[in-house]
């Protein structure tokens, strides 16, 4: 089964409080678990790591820049930033703050082009090896 026509059809709905399976959490508990993690956020001792998904970290953006997504007008607007958010994969952001209640937030572009060259050069490898092996047969 395609994913991208469910995934088109949840946002299109953009229902806080859809279940879209059995087990599967609504938006507005997925916000909800984002924001029990941002009362915690300034608790977190200096250089913390934080790693998850793109659409927890978007969410995370969103909230800390006072947007809220409670309602489908918001998490319509939501889905729009987290659209045009760059998170490839192993994305590094760094969260300062807060800072008179306020947080910054910086892309290291540096650092995600030095992720994607040992991600690209790690996956050349693996197709080289993949070859490699096939034509031994």
């Amino acid at each position: 089964m395609q994913r991208r026509p469910l995934a088109d059809a949840y946002w299109a709905a953009a229902d806080p409080q859809l279940h879209s399976g059995p087990k599967a959490e609504t938006f507005a508990e997925f916000s909800a678990r984002v924001d029990a993690f941002g009362v915690e956020l300034a608790r977190l001792p200096d250089r913390s790591v934080l790693v998850g998904h793109g659409i927890w970290f978007g969410l995370l953006f969103w909230k800390l820049m006072g947007f809220t997504a409670d309602d489908s007008a918001g998490m319509r607007a939501f889905r729009r930033f987290q659209a045009g958010l760059p998170m490839p994969n192993c994305a590094v952001y760094e969260l300062d703050g807060p800072h008179g209640g306020r947080w910054s937030l910086r892309a290291d572009e540096a650092a995600m082009r030095a992720i994607a060259r040992v991600d690209a050069a790690a996956y050349s490898s693996l197709l080289d090896a993949s070859a490699s092996s096939s034509s031994r047969g």
